[in-house]
């Protein structure tokens, strides 16, 4: 009966250091709304420091707002040169051009050619007037 126990325990503790690396892999990531701000800008300002040192700031999640300049299905641009892909399941259908708007997102990198940063998991947090 004690060896039961012993194999038992043993077969447990295996299984669970074995299974424990799997619920990392497979655990949802965390929300862009949960995340700390690296800090805030507004969008020119913004554009001026990634132009200066684009590989510090990837992955940098930054509060962010301009002027909406254009307006697509999944994102907007904002000052003509900052393009915000929306967290999925959000629309753009409320949003009205040459508006100011405050977006929280992810920075994911700045295109030399376009001369265009662009933003993923974009939130909004407020329209500002």
């Amino acid at each position: 009966m004690k060896k039961n126990r012993i194999k038992f325990l043993i077969v447990l503790v295996i299984s669970i250091i074995l299974l424990f690396p799997f619920y990392k892999l497979i655990k949802e990531p965390e929300g862009i709304e949960t995340k700390k701000i690296y800090s805030a800008y507004s969008a020119k300002d913004l554009l001026l420091k990634v132009e200066k040192n684009d590989t510090f700031w990837n992955a940098k999640i930054v509060e962010i707002n301009g002027a909406i300049t254009a307006i697509g299905k999944k994102g907007i641009t904002l000052d003509g040169k900052i393009y915000c892909q929306f967290k999925e399941g959000l629309n753009t259908k409320n949003l009205q051009p040459n508006t100011t708007i405050t977006l929280k997102g992810r920075i994911i990198g700045y295109d030399d050619l376009l001369e265009e940063l662009k933003l993923d998991q974009c939130i909004k947090i407020k329209p500002t007037l």
